[in-house]
């Protein structure tokens, strides 16, 4: 144990070894511009939230079928019976009348899932990316493989679909001024609803 409350690199009032001042406020103002971006980006967020819900989109509902929507099928069913099972304990009515139900798609014989289910997973998930513009080079996949092709097959569809008239529609959202309240379905970090 050192004696001199100056050794070791716990000891109060010491400085950080090889931190100069100089550099500790670059580390500073690096960190609050980059909070200030954050600030600004989560300001359009909740503008584009609140153009939403104007048009009618409960955005709980919204946010939570995002994250089922990045789930495999396999998870989504998962999900949905855990959701109905849920409703049933809670003695819900529409528990026990739910019927939603996924086409099953026998599992390999190793247990993983059907090349179907691979194949929709990946063109859900390249059609996302093709809603966000997301460029081809984003395929998570090896494109010269058929699951990399379908998830270019989702990634052009999406692009389609987010077509000149909805990029038209976006940004006129984006300019739109709407009232200042904060709706309901936001939390209070700006954030939505979380299934996890």
């Amino acid at each position: 144990m050192p004696n001199d409350m100056t050794d070791g690199h716990n000891s109060m009032g010491a400085e950080v070894e090889g931190l100069t001042p100089d550099r500790f406020h670059h580390h500073i103002a690096a960190l609050e511009r980059q909070k200030g971006k954050v600030d600004a980006e989560r300001a359009v967020l909740n503008k584009l939230r609140k153009a939403a819900k104007a048009d009618g989109i409960l955005l709980k509902e919204l946010d939570a079928m995002m994250v089922i929507a990045d789930m495999t099928p396999r998870q989504q069913r998962e999900h949905i019976e855990r959701s109905k099972w849920y409703l049933e304990m809670l003695a819900a009515p529409i528990g026990s009348q739910m019927t939603l139900s996924f086409e099953r798609m026998a599992p390999n014989d190793d247990g993983s899932p059907a090349e179907q289910e691979i194949l929709d997973t990946a063109y859900g998930q390249g059609f996302r990316a093709g809603l966000q513009e997301a460029p081809e080079e984003a395929n998570p996949h090896a494109p010269n493989t058929s699951i990399g092709m379908k998830w270019l097959e989702g990634l052009r569809d999406g692009e389609v679909k987010f077509s000149e008239e909805l990029r038209a529609q976006a940004v006129r959202d984006e300019q739109t001024e709407l009232d200042d309240d904060l709706d309901g379905d936001l939390d209070e970090d700006g954030s939505g609803a979380s299934l996890h």
